[in-house]
């Protein structure tokens, strides 16, 4: 019996093998903002060529066989089912005209070798799978039997998958979340040489808490519960942070979009342990505290000749946004949820001691990945008075002494043009909404023009110039 359930299995195996590279097959000549989705079905493709190699060598009267077969039933299972993320990237899926900007981007924050494949999702979020390849290496090393994973996956880029909600496809300034997801590939560099001992401190003072309570099971589940409420409080606040670092206040501004629609105080609980996203605006606004103080108190005069509304009522609104993510930010109403929960409320202590350290540490070593407001300050005016006349904020300057506008410019213009429009001061002869979704395309046309000039605009000068 086991024997006719093997080669039955067996075949099954090859079934679903050959049916998901005939699937593959059809994926291929669809049409895909960048190459990132091609480069994932050949990552599919070779861990079911290695799969099938080792299917090959399992005989039905090896005693281990059979499970190891129904193993590899599993793993194709898991990794076929990731054609979903190339079938969801389709050029019309995706807020094209920004994703190979961004793919761009993510590159070089993240280093030559990852690609990014950004595509939507249902579940209203943002979030990112990090290194596919690394992922699938494990996978398959289990099949093994201790021996090398074959070359063939790492001659590929490491593959990440970034994914947006999919009812949000043309928000780009809610985009800006991305940065948040990008932080996380910052998590492993920084948790190395700090987490084990913020861990171990965490422990011991929970462990010192409960000493009087003479209940040692519910110490143990305290201290059991430190280490990932501790990770998760980092890690969080860390994303946010690298999120305000490459992308300026447009990353606050569409965290404070995500984070309004849900309750502030919610207090970190099993089984993820998000902080508080009163606590993540915090600290977000302490580390933009120049940008914000400089939108605030700044003269935010437009491009003379193309303001239609008073020096006055533009600043006011900047200074008004501002005052109230302050007002946010500097309430503690976290802080007291979290109170008669002493597992939160040491670790939290832990946590926002640590944050400057953060802090300094994006400031010192990410130096060059930083955008800043103050220092770009003049474009930005020059692009949100371009919004406001229905152009897309491309660049600066008169024809042909232009400057090129980079792409976080353009999104922190975005943010600002739209907070002028939520306030009434432009776009007043038609309805806002109607309004924001031309702004949102005349940014994401605006975000494409941008990147080709900076990939092709050296060129076509070298060709002018001949």
């Amino acid at each position: 019996m086991s024997a006719d359930v093997f080669v039955h299995l067996a075949f099954e195996l090859r079934r679903k093998v050959d049916a998901l590279r005939r699937d593959a097959g059809r994926l291929e000549v669809k049409d895909y903002p960048t190459g990132t989705p091609l480069l994932l079905i050949k990552l599919i493709g070779a861990s079911l060529d290695i799969i099938e190699a080792i299917s090959s060598k399992l005989v039905p009267t090896e005693p281990d066989h059979l499970q190891r077969l129904r193993g590899l039933h599993t793993l194709v299972n898991i990794i076929g089912a990731h054609h979903r993320y190339v079938e969801r990237s389709v050029t019309p899926n995706t807020p094209w005209s920004m994703v190979s900007c961004l793919e761009d981007f993510f590159r070089n924050v993240a280093g030559v070798s990852s690609v990014f494949l950004v595509r939507p999702m249902w579940n209203y979020n943002y979030a990112i799978i990090p290194n596919l390849n690394k992922y699938y290496e494990t996978l398959i090393s289990g099949q093994l039997d201790g021996k090398p994973v074959p070359a063939s996956l790492g001659e590929l880029p490491d593959i990440n998958i970034v994914s947006f909600p999919y009812q949000e496809r043309l928000n780009v300034v809610l985009h800006c979340c991305l940065g948040h997801e990008m932080g996380h590939t910052f998590w492993s560099e920084w948790a190395k040489d700090h987490l084990k001992a913020l861990s171990a401190t965490a422990q011991q003072r929970v462990a010192a808490h409960y000493v009087a309570t003479q209940d040692p099971a519910a110490a143990a589940q305290a201290i059991k519960l430190s280490g990932p409420i501790l990770k998760r409080g980092l890690e969080e606040t860390l994303a946010d942070l690298v999120g305000a670092h490459l992308l300026g206040p447009s990353a606050l501004f569409a965290t404070f979009e995500f984070a309004m629609t849900r309750e502030m105080d919610t207090v970190p609980s099993s089984p993820y342990f998000y902080p508080c996203w009163r606590f993540r605006i915090r600290q977000m606004a302490a580390f933009l505290e120049d940008e914000l103080d400089l939108l605030k108190n700044g003269d935010w005069n437009s491009v003379e000749g193309q303001c239609p509304k008073p020096v006055s009522e533009e600043s006011r609104c900047y200074a008004e946004w501002v005052s109230e993510i302050r007002k946010i930010a500097l309430s503690r109403e976290d802080s007291a949820a979290m109170q008669g929960q002493p597992v939160l409320e040491i670790v939290y202590e832990i946590v926002e001691r640590e944050i400057p350290r953060i802090m300094s540490w994006l400031k010192t070593s990410k130096a060059g990945l930083r955008y800043s407001l103050r220092d770009e300050k003049g474009l930005v005016l020059q692009l949100v008075s371009m919004l406001r006349n229905h152009l897309p904020p491309v660049e600066s300057g008169q024809w042909p002494d232009v400057k090129r506008a980079d792409f976080r410019s353009i999104l922190n213009a975005a943010c600002l043009s739209k907070l002028l429009r939520i306030d009434g001061l432009i776009d007043k002869d038609q309805p806002a909404i109607e309004a924001q979704g031309v702004a949102d395309l005349l940014t994401l046309k605006a975000i494409e023009s941008s990147h080709v000039q900076q990939r092709f605009g050296s060129l076509v000068q070298q060709e002018s110039q001949r």
